[in-house]
């Protein structure tokens, strides 16, 4: 059943979706956090600021840091899938994991924290804001 209201919310998503390079038919549940995350760029810009202000935008190392934390993140913290998707090895991806930990004084995630989703989010959007605004 179809809800009144719901023609703005679905072309939002919509927009997300395609903003992230997604194609083919999409459940609006599954395009939530891209919608909701589109639609509050400034929040996730002081994310970036409060996650990420141990790296340099102008250092290439630290974006490839920030692309394999992105990648790690979409791969459920899993290290063989991300390191497959990179194309790296699998310590690689560890060493960029725990150099990114190292330089932004932060654990990107804590599998014992009761808000692990959120804290994953939270980075995710973060890494998301920060690689846009890094990269042309």
């Amino acid at each position: 059943m179809w809800i009144r209201g719901r023609d703005a919310l679905g072309r939002r998503a919509r927009r997300a979706g395609a903003g992230a390079g997604l194609t083919g038919m999409r459940g609006l549940a599954d395009l939530a956090l891209l919608t909701v995350t589109g639609a509050e760029p400034e929040l996730g810009d002081l994310l970036a600021a409060a996650l990420l202000s141990g790296l340099d935008r102008d250092d290439p190392f630290h974006l490839e840091l920030a692309e394999t934390a992105l990648a790690y993140l979409d791969h459920g913290g899993r290290i063989e899938p991300t390191a497959a998707a990179l194309h790296v090895h699998g310590n690689t991806v560890k060493y960029r994991i725990r150099r990114l930990q190292e330089l932004t004084g932060r654990p990107l995630s804590d599998p014992a924290g009761g808000a692990a989703v959120s804290r994953a989010a939270n980075w995710w959007w973060a890494l998301h804001r920060w690689l846009a605004e890094t990269t042309p």
